[in-house]
């Protein structure tokens, strides 16, 4: 699902402060734009700055309903948080991204990181449902109103959830993440977090036998 996509007219519906960030739902004008789960796409707000890319936090909806969860990693980021009102309008093109958790494999491995938690969102329920999920969620203690939604979905939908708070327990230990995955071979492993983080999570996995391909790592910088 790349190459030029369409742009879309919407509007800022709700905007929630989330640690080191916002928040914002989106209402899309369009019946057209459809996306899969994990994908991303690239938001205008008519500030006279390019088109950003973000992270798609809740499922397809019908009713045009888009969840963003921007952080503030920038001068634009960090801006948007004092500038940003509920009814600005907003053009939104895409969706992009592999990221879409598509695959044979009968188990998946999700790793996020803080905000990084955001396309995860969107596939809960879904690939929940049809595959065996072990996800890994790392967080700050600023991050924890998510971590009430994380726990209600991911029981919901029979998703083995495992948490850090690196704020006081440090970070998760490659042993740890690989010890609790059965038929490490067999599985796929989806990961969104910080780069350097994620090569050597690759690392640990593909010493046990992961093949290389099997690693996913959603590309774009976060934003």
């Amino acid at each position: 699902m790349n190459g030029k996509k369409k742009c879309h007219d919407a509007k800022v519906q709700s905007i929630k402060p989330i640690s080191n960030g916002i928040e914002v739902m989106l209402k899309v004008d369009s019946a057209e734009f459809v996306y899969q789960p994990g994908q991303f796409a690239f938001v205008d707000f008519g500030d006279n700055e390019r088109p950003h890319p973000f992270s798609l936090a809740s499922a397809y909806h019908q009713n045009g309903e888009v969840r963003l969860m921007i952080k503030a990693n920038g001068d634009y980021t960090s801006a948007l948080k004092g500038s940003l009102k509920v009814g600005q309008a907003a053009r939104i093109e895409g969706p992009y991204g592999r990221f879409n958790f598509q695959d044979n494999a009968e188990r998946q491995v999700w790793f996020a990181a803080g905000i990084g938690i955001a396309p995860f969102l969107t596939a809960i329920e879904t690939v929940g449902a049809s595959k065996t999920v072990y996800l890994f969620y790392s967080y700050r203690e600023e991050d924890k109103p998510l971590l009430d939604e994380l726990k209600q979905r991911a029981k919901k939908a029979g998703v083995t959830l495992y948490t850090k708070n690196t704020s006081v327990q440090g970070r998760f230990r490659n042993a740890e993440v690989t010890e609790c995955v059965e038929g490490t071979r067999h599985c796929s492993v989806w990961y969104c977090g910080p780069s350097e983080l994620g090569k050597t999570l690759e690392k640990a996995f593909v010493r046990l036998g992961l093949p290389a391909k099997s690693f996913h790592r959603e590309l774009f910088e976060l934003r």
